[in-house]
């Protein structure tokens, strides 16, 4: 019973004791029930607080699956179209067999660093918009099937095919950078600048080949660096703009480059991605920094070649 009505109640039911009896006992009832209003008023405050605590946890915790699940789609949405593109397990070479699961898995990770690079906020992408980094995503996995076909060998650097242009040209973007020497290390290295790359000798310097090959993230963000440069030196029609990325000229690679390009825009006319940029960054800005992780890896084979130097980039086309 709370104060006022109990106050209320004793002064419709006075007490036999008369009138000063009477307001005694109300003083002292009054005192006594007052003092436990503020209580319970605490204790409600307490489970309030307590309850908007654990809905605010509940909300997370279906906002973060909601989120991973949404992540998931858009993986899914490329491992799907790089499995469609080039079944693995086809390959004749036997450095390149698997399975068809173990090329699953692989593309998998293919398609992670892809993803990890291309919404890396250092890195500028391709397209403009709200899908820009997306379409710079399926564009670097369109350039990666025609340079390597996702093939085991070149992914890994098995064999003695694992490289194109007689064993100067590494990892699924075919970065032209010579042989490697007697160390297993080229001695050409690619230095990323802003929104482009030059050359060194310099061993404390950039990428060598086989830096490419530890790490696909090195590979990709490599191979994207070289394809912005194309973009940005080639004034042509946005189909051709990966010319120099083919041929090393803006004029010689246009064919080469409407099949790269026209691959990505087809996929992404006919299949839009389930997620735009500002959904995929918000995901990614919430997990941990990944390590680096390099793909098993056996020693490096040397190609006898000739010299690696090199003057400029080059990649091939591979698949067609």
């Amino acid at each position: 019973m709370s104060c006022l009505k109990g106050q209320m109640c004793r002064a419709l039911n006075p007490s036999p004791g008369g009138l000063k009896r009477h307001l005694w006992q109300d003083v002292a009832f009054t005192r006594t029930s007052c003092l436990v209003v503020p209580q319970e008023f605490e204790m409600l405050k307490n489970r309030a607080r307590l309850f908007a605590v654990l809905a605010a946890f509940l909300a997370l915790v279906i906002c973060k699956d909601a989120a991973a699940a949404d992540f998931a789609d858009f993986r899914s949405w490329m491992v799907t179209r790089m499995l469609a593109w080039s079944p693995p397990g086809r390959s004749l070479l036997p450095a390149a067999k698997e399975t068809r699961e173990e090329g699953a898995n692989r593309y998998g990770e293919i398609a992670d660093a892809i993803i990890v690079v291309a919404f890396d906020p250092a890195e500028t992408p391709l397209f403009p918009g709200r899908r820009g980094r997306v379409r710079t995503a399926a564009l670097m996995a369109a350039v990666a099937l025609h340079e390597s076909g996702y093939r085991k060998d070149v992914d890994l650097n098995i064999g003695g095919q694992a490289r194109g242009d007689g064993g100067k040209s590494w990892c699924m973007a075919q970065v032209n950078l010579g042989v490697p020497g007697p160390n297993g290390k080229t001695l050409n290295r690619i230095v990323l600048t802003k929104d482009g790359y030059e050359f060194t000798h310099d061993p404390n310097r950039g990428f060598g080949g086989e830096d490419l090959i530890a790490d696909r993230r090195n590979c990709f963000r490599v191979g994207l660096h070289v394809m912005r440069t194309s973009f940005n030196t080639c004034k042509v029609p946005v189909l051709e703009k990966l010319a120099m990325y083919a041929s090393g000229n803006c004029n010689d690679g246009r064919d080469a480059s409407r099949l790269r390009v026209g691959k990505a825009v087809k996929w992404l006319s006919e299949y839009p991605p389930p997620l735009d940029d500002p959904a995929i960054k918000a995901f990614l800005s919430a997990q941990p920094p990944a390590a680096p992780v390099p793909p098993a890896n056996p020693p490096l084979v040397p190609v006898p070649d000739g010299s690696p130097g090199v003057t400029a980039l080059r990649t091939r086309m591979s698949t067609e």
